[in-house]
C-alpha cells in the first residue's frame, strides 16, 4: 500500500482536503500504522506549538506597536564609479594613441633610414662611375707579357 505524503497529512490536519480525499485518507489511516504514527506526531507538534504561542501572549492585554519610521533609501553613489571608469577609459585611450603615434614614428624613421642608405649608395655609385671615367691605366708589355711600363691617365 502506498503511504501518504507528508503534505497530504498536513493538509488533512488543516482540513484543506475535499470530502472525498478526506475519506480516502481516513480509510488509509485505518490500515497503515506508519501513517497513523506520523499523524499523531504532527498533532503533538501542532499542540506544542499552540502552547508555546499561548505562553508568549502578553499578560496585560495590550500590545505595544513600535512607532512607524519610514525606511530610508540608500542611494547608490554612482559618481565615484563613473569617475573611476572614465579615468580608466581615458588612460587606456592615451596609451593606445601614444603607442600608435610611436609606431608611426618608428615606421617614418625606418623609411627615412632606408632613403638615406639609398642616397648614400647612389652617391657612392656616382663617385665610382666618375672615378672610373677619369682614370685610365695604360700598360705596355713585351712579347713575353712582361710589363715594361704602366701609367695612369685622366680623361
Amino acid at each position: 500500500m502506498n503511504c501518504l505524503k507528508n503534505e497530504t497529512i498536513q493538509a488533512f490536519l488543516d482540513h484543506e482536503l475535499t470530502p472525498e480525499q478526506t475519506k480516502q485518507v481516513e480509510n488509509h489511516l485505518k490500515f497503515c500504522i506508519q501513517c497513523r504514527e506520523k499523524l499523531h506526531s504532527y498533532k503533538n507538534e501542532l499542540q506544542a506549538i499552540g502552547q508555546m504561542l499561548e505562553n508568549e501572549r502578553p499578560t496585560t492585554g495590550q500590545i505595544t506597536i513600535p512607532k512607524f519610521s519610514k525606511p530610508t533609501l540608500k542611494t547608490k553613489k554612482l559618481w565615484p564609479k563613473v569617475k573611476i571608469y572614465a579615468s580608466a577609459a581615458a588612460i587606456v585611450t592615451l596609451i593606445t594613441i601614444s603607442v600608435l603615434f610611436r609606431q608611426q614614428r618608428i615606421e617614418q624613421q625606418k623609411l627615412y633610414d632606408l632613403r638615406m642608405q639609398e642616397w648614400e649608395m647612389m652617391q657612392q655609385a656616382s663617385m665610382n662611375e666618375q672615378w672610373q671615367q677619369r682614370m685610365v691605366t695604360i700598360t705596355i708589355t713585351d712579347k713575353n707579357g712582361k710589363i715594361i711600363e704602366q701609367f695612369n691617365t685622366e680623361n
